[in-house]
């Protein structure tokens, strides 16, 4: 999968929790890293070695691993969590704590607007943990070429579930990435 990943280039994806918070994703990997989280309130922007991180009240913070600036602390810290969490490799890594997958069949998504209707659910057989946080009810539908359909899971980090999905709206092509324009 993160082969397939990484082949694939680049896509756009939403993210959708039970704690109401919605947000779209454009990723790239080639030739550099790059990403865009756009959730409202709730955005950041990665572009090769760098990242901002819209800041309630501040505007838009650049992150800056030398500052001591505490606002500035908080956006680099985000940043590298974003970058942490996107990159294939660690998502690989993490469904590999799951040592053994059931393959259900080829079923229908249970979302409209993904970029297929139908691809293989599997689920893990017992819990997994990605980044310290334990998931619970994970689904996985997998295209035939190995890229992620749809992905739903429970985490569970101290003593707070929040259930969330990723419905995958396209592979490959140009994704638009915009550095904010009070970052120029």
């Amino acid at each position: 999968m993160a082969a397939a990943m990484i082949e694939a280039g680049s896509g756009v994806h939403r993210v959708d929790s039970s704690d109401g918070t919605s947000s779209v994703v454009n990723f790239r990997w080639d030739p550099d890293f790059a990403m865009s989280v756009d959730g409202g309130a709730q955005q950041v922007v990665i572009v090769g070695e760098t990242g901002w991180v819209l800041m309630p009240e501040t505007g838009w913070v650049q992150a800056d691993p030398s500052s001591e600036d505490p606002i500035v602390v908080m956006a680099t810290s985000i940043v590298k969590l974003v970058r942490v969490f996107s990159d294939p490799r660690v998502l690989a890594a993490s469904f590999a704590t799951a040592p053994t997958w059931t393959i259900v069949g080829e079923e229908p998504l249970p979302v409209d607007d993904a970029d297929a209707r139908t691809a293989w659910l599997v689920t893990p057989d017992s819990a997994m943990t990605i980044l310290g946080v334990s998931l619970t009810d994970v689904q996985l539908w997998l295209r035939p070429d190995h890229l992620g359909a749809y992905f739903v899971g429970t985490g569970t980090i101290g003593g707070t579930s929040v259930t969330t999905s990723n419905t995958f709206l396209h592979w490959g092509g140009p994704v638009e990435i915009t550095v904010p324009d009070e970052a120029d």
